[in-house]
């Protein structure tokens, strides 16, 4: 990710579009958009999720135990 999005960003310095850089990178012209609207690759590694609360919060201490003991069957968790 932190690649493309400095491929992205040089080949805008050199003042190509978007369609172009795509193109030439073999991206998806999406994906270079949202490459291109971030200043660092930074930005899209971060998940839209961090940070916000969960209904499992409440249950996560039991549940990372329960992992940790071997149990990944999510019906056998749910119980």
């Amino acid at each position: 990710m932190r690649e493309q999005h400095a491929a992205v960003h040089a080949l805008l310095d050199e003042g190509l579009g978007l369609r172009p850089i795509a193109r030439r990178l073999g991206l998806a012209r999406n994906t270079v958009r949202r490459l291109a609207d971030v200043a660092t690759a930074d930005e899209l590694l971060v998940g839209r999720w961090t940070g916000r609360t969960s209904i499992l919060d409440p249950y996560k201490p039991h549940l990372h135990q329960r992992r940790a003991e071997g149990c990944t069957v999510a019906r056998r968790l749910f119980e």
